[in-house]
C-alpha cells in the first residue's frame, strides 16, 4: 500500500514542475515574440514602418547631441527594424539621460523628466513589473566641487508615459534595483552605504 504522505509529496513535485514548465513557455514566448510586445509595452518607440533614408546615423547623432550639448558620451543603438525608435544614452556631468530617437526625422522622446514637479536628477536602472510599468532609481548626483549630495527616491512609471510617481523616501544613491520571483518584494541598492533594501510590493506599484 502506497503512503498517503508519500502520494502527496510526488503531487506537489508534479505541480511544482508543471508551474516550472509553464513559466519556461512563458518567458520563451516572451523572447519569441519580443518585437510584437515591445511597441505594447512602450508605445513611444514605434515610429513610421518606412524604409529609413540614408544619413540615419547622422540624425540619430545631430538630435542626441541637440537634446544635450553638454553631454561627454553617448551610446547609441539603432533599431533593427524601420518601425522602431533608436535608443540613445546620454551621459553628463549631471547624470544619465536615456532617449528614444526617430531615425526618420531625429524626432527625441523624453517618457519622464519630473515627478510631481521635481525634475528627475540621475534615472539609473529599472525592472519591469509584468503589468505595464516598471520601478527605477534615480542614483543623484554628488558634486564634489560643491560639496552636496542629493537624497533622491524609488519611482514607479507606466512604461506608456502617463503616470509616474514616488514610491520610496528618502534613499541615497539608489544604482541596481529588481523583483524577487514572486514579484512580492521590490529590492535597490544603495552605492554609498552598501546597503541592499527591500520592501513588499502590495499593489502594482505600491510599495507597504
Amino acid at each position: 500500500m502506497i503512503s498517503p504522505a508519500l502520494v502527496r509529496v510526488h503531487r506537489y513535485i508534479a505541480l511544482g514542475l508543471g508551474f516550472l514548465v509553464v513559466a519556461l513557455g512563458l518567458a520563451g514566448a516572451a523572447l519569441v515574440f519580443r518585437d510584437e510586445l515591445t511597441p505594447i509595452l512602450t508605445p513611444a518607440v514605434r515610429v513610421s514602418p518606412a524604409p529609413v533614408a540614408p544619413g540615419q546615423y547622422a540624425r540619430i547623432l545631430a538630435a542626441a547631441r541637440s537634446a544635450d550639448p553638454a553631454a561627454r558620451s553617448l551610446d547609441i543603438a539603432p533599431a533593427e527594424r524601420a518601425d522602431r525608435a533608436a535608443e540613445v544614452v546620454v551621459h553628463g556631468d549631471r547624470g544619465e539621460r536615456y532617449l528614444l530617437v526617430d531615425p526618420h526625422d531625429g524626432t527625441v522622446t523624453d517618457l519622464y523628466t519630473e515627478c510631481d514637479g521635481r525634475p528627475l536628477r540621475a534615472p539609473n536602472d529599472l525592472v519591469m513589473d509584468g503589468h505595464g510599468g516598471f520601478y527605477f532609481t534615480d542614483h543623484a548626483i554628488r558634486d564634489h566641487a560643491t560639496r552636496t549630495s542629493d537624497l533622491t527616491a524609488i519611482y514607479y512609471a507606466r512604461a506608456d508615459g502617463s503616470e509616474i510617481r514616488e514610491v520610496a523616501f528618502p534613499v541615497e544613491g539608489p544604482n541596481g534595483i529588481g523583483l524577487s520571483p514572486d514579484s512580492d518584494t521590490l529590492y535597490w541598492a544603495e552605492t554609498t552605504t552598501g546597503r541592499v533594501f527591500r520592501r513588499a510590493v502590495v499593489a502594482v506599484g505600491q510599495l507597504a
